[in-house]
């Protein structure tokens, strides 16, 4: 059973705690429940399955898809049909958009923006045989203040740096550096973020 907090708002259709885990890829125990906080907003057809957590004022999109022992910080936003795969972590203030696919032992900060259509990769082979071979599962790495334009694809292990930017549709295949911004096929560092960009000149915390 789903432990929710004061005022939150579910939706029709919803499934949570969902426990039908045939070949789970998340290493090591992990508390099984469901914490949804505070003025949470869950929207129509969502599924969020066992040991999430949803922070304070965070509101999940129409018919998301929140795999297990994932954390979502407080007054993120994310956006309808987004998957995101287990053991992926986000910070606070963070808006993930509508259809983007966040892969499995992901790390995803603070103040943090992600078009819609982003993918991200974790796959170190990639093979139909899946289930009979032993696959190393790389998540990405995004810090704080980091901005992803629409319809990028990021590759496994890839730690995109703070506040860096990486423009629409690019292919992201190297670590890009704190403040750098990016945009390519693969992605190439064209500039730096100006000062008046800046999280701390712009930051507006709800």
């Amino acid at each position: 059973m789903a432990n929710l907090g004061i005022g939150v708002r579910l939706g029709n259709y919803i499934h949570l705690d969902y426990n039908e885990i045939t070949e789970s890829r998340i290493k090591g125990d992990f508390d099984k429940t469901v914490n949804i906080s505070d003025r949470a907003i869950i929207r129509d057809g969502v599924i969020i399955y066992i040991g999430c957590h949803i922070g304070i004022k965070t509101m999940i999109g129409h018919y998301a898809i929140i795999r297990e022992a994932t954390a979502i910080g407080d007054h993120c936003k994310i956006g309808h049909h987004v998957v995101i795969e287990g053991a992926t972590q986000i910070g606070n203030h963070t808006s993930i958009y509508s259809q983007c696919h966040i892969t499995a032992y992901s790390k995803i900060g603070s103040y943090v923006f992600m078009g819609p259509m982003t993918v991200t990769t974790n796959d170190s082979v990639m093979s139909y045989k899946r289930p009979e071979i032993e696959i190393e599962y790389n998540g990405i790495t995004i810090l704080d203040g980091a901005r992803i334009g629409s319809g990028c694809i990021i590759f496994p292990g890839i730690t995109i740096g703070k506040e860096a930017l990486i423009g629409a549709g690019s292919l992201v295949t190297k670590d890009i550096p704190d403040y750098a911004i990016a945009y390519g096929s693969p992605a190439r560092i064209i500039g730096r973020i100006s000062d008046d960009a800046l999280l701390k000149n712009n930051r507006i915390d709800i």
